[in-house]
């Protein structure tokens, strides 16, 4: 039930282009902060990351330089000690008679022998003399 009386409503859209914009620099804002945070980091990181590389490479450096005074000093240390002596020749190892000084083949390098006395002596007892 309509009681009439009164002129038509409008509806007015309201303009959206000042939100809208307001919006994208809000965004653009905090994305420009949060890129500049990730890459202050990642300027660090990469920073660090190149300190690192340069250590590692004057280590090695170093280590070359210790490895090249070493190489030279084993040259002067060759040099005033002269060429080593030369090797012994490789010679089986003695085994069971030879080993023992034992000579002979057959039975006779069985027996066992004794030392036979080259001159004849006094005696081992005790010999005394009394002159009374």
């Amino acid at each position: 039930m309509c009681f009439g009386g009164g002129s038509r409503a409008t509806i007015v859209q309201p303009d959206y282009n000042a939100y809208d914009k307001q919006f994208e620099l809000q965004k653009e804002a905090i994305q420009a902060q949060m890129n500049n945070e990730s890459m202050l980091i990642q300027n660090r990181l990469t920073a660090s990351l190149q300190e690192k590389q340069d250590v590692l490479q004057a280590l090695n450096t170093q280590k070359q330089i210790t490895a090249n005074n070493v190489d030279r000093q084993i040259q002067q240390l060759m040099a005033l000690a002269g060429p080593p002596p030369p090797e012994k020749s490789a010679e089986p190892p003695t085994i069971g008679a030879e080993a023992r000084g034992m000579k002979g083949k057959g039975k006779s390098s069985l027996r066992i022998r004794r030392k036979t006395a080259t001159k004849q002596g006094s005696g081992s007892g005790l010999n005394l003399t009394y002159n009374t």
